[in-house]
């Protein structure tokens, strides 16, 4: 589970990343589940392993790289971890326009 729920981010981006750069252009998509913030019994590998990819795959990669990333920054009351869930195609396609 680990591999696929957190190093899977990591091998994607790095695969993807030489035809990005010689593009100029390209796009990665990351999403972590809300599992991260909720701890269950019998259920703490799923949501450690969501919470390792958003904290420390994409806030690490973001400091990394903040000159080539575009991204909406902060948060307005709205957006916060109880309201509606979305759906990855919605999001995809905002993130890619």
């Amino acid at each position: 589970m680990f591999e696929v729920n957190t190093l899977a981010h990591y091998w994607l981006a790095q695969e993807s990343l030489t035809e990005m750069l010689e593009a100029n252009y390209g796009v990665v998509v990351n999403a972590a589940s809300l599992a991260g913030y909720t701890v269950r019994l019998n259920m703490v590998d799923y949501p450690t392993t969501s919470k390792a990819v958003y904290v420390r795959l994409l806030r690490s990669t973001g400091n990394l790289l903040l000159s080539w990333l575009r991204t909406i920054m902060g948060l307005t009351p709205e957006d916060t971890w109880f309201n509606a869930l979305l759906h990855p195609e919605a999001v995809a396609e905002e993130v890619v326009k």
